[in-house]
C-alpha cells in the first residue's frame, strides 16, 4: 500500500470523546506538520491540569468548524490517507462519523499484539520501553499532553510497528476489538486468557454490559480451545 500517513492527536475537555470539545490538534509526518489551538469556552480545570491549556490560550483561536474543515482539506488533497493515533477510537469520535474517508491505524491496538508483555501500553510507556527517540521534551513546549509532542511519539511507535508487520496488517488489527494480553477485571484479574477457566470465559461472553474488547477476547480464547 502506498498511502500518505499522518499521526493525529487531540487535547480536549473530557476523557469521554462523546462529551469532549477539542482545544488543540496536531497532524504530523516528518516532512509536514500542522498544529493549532481550537476556540473553546470554559475549559474544565481538571483537564487544564493535564494539558495546561486554559481559556485565554484559545480565546482567539479558530473555531472547531474551521479547523475540522482545514483537516479535511489536507486529508482529501492526498490519495486515500491513513490517519494514525494512539487509541484511534478517541480521535475518530472527535472528528465525527461524516469526516472525510480515511483509513486508520490505532497504535494502541497494534502494540497490544506486537508487544503484549510491555509493562503498559500508553504511548509514553511504550516509547521508553522500546527506547524510541532522544527528545524527552523537558523544559520546553514539547512535553507529554501537548498535541504535537504526542503526535510525534505516536509516529515513532508507528514506524517501529512497521518493522514488525505491514501497513495492511496494522489497518486490519485496528478494525478489530483490542486483543488484551491479560484479563482486566474480576477474580482472574491480570491472568493471561489461556489460564482462565472455560465457564468463566463463557460467563463473560454472556454479559450484555461487558466491555466489547473483553467479550471478544473471551470468545477468541474459547474458539482457540475448540480448534
Amino acid at each position: 500500500m502506498d498511502n500518505p500517513c499522518f499521526t493525529i492527536d487531540f487535547e480536549t475537555t473530557d476523557k469521554d470523546p462523546k462529551l469532549a470539545k477539542p482545544v488543540e490538534v496536531a497532524l504530523y509526518q516528518p516532512q509536514w506538520e500542522y498544529e493549532t489551538f481550537i476556540h473553546c469556552e470554559n475549559i474544565p480545570v481538571e483537564t487544564s491540569a493535564i494539558h495546561h491549556i486554559i481559556d485565554r490560550d484559545v480565546q482567539d483561536a479558530p473555531s472547531w468548524t474551521d479547523v475540522r474543515l482545514n483537516l479535511g482539506n489536507t486529508v482529501t488533497s492526498q490519495p486515500l490517507t491513513v490517519l494514525v493515533a494512539h487509541n484511534a477510537e478517541y480521535e475518530k469520535t472527535i472528528l465525527g462519523p461524516d469526516f472525510v474517508p480515511v483509513l486508520w491505524v490505532c497504535t494502541y491496538k497494534c502494540a497490544l499484539r506486537v508487544w503484549p508483555d510491555a509493562p503498559a501500553h500508553r504511548n509514553e510507556v511504550l516509547r521508553y520501553h522500546l527506547k524510541l527517540g532522544d527528545d524527552r521534551g523537558r523544559g520546553n513546549k514539547q512535553s507529554a499532553h501537548n498535541a504535537m509532542h504526542d503526535a510525534k511519539v505516536t509516529w515513532l511507535l508507528f514506524q517501529e510497528l512497521l518493522k514488525h508487520t505491514t501497513l495492511q496488517q496494522l489497518i486490519e488489527w485496528t478494525e478489530l476489538p483490542a486483543k488484551l494480553p491479560r484479563i482486566p477485571m474480576g477474580k482472574h484479574y491480570n491472568q493471561t486468557w489461556d489460564t482462565i477457566p472455560g465457564p468463566y470465559l463463557q460467563w463473560i461472553v454472556n454479559q450484555t454490559e461487558m466491555r466489547e474488547d473483553v467479550k471478544w477476547c473471551a470468545k477468541e480464547e474459547l474458539a482457540r480451545r475448540r480448534r
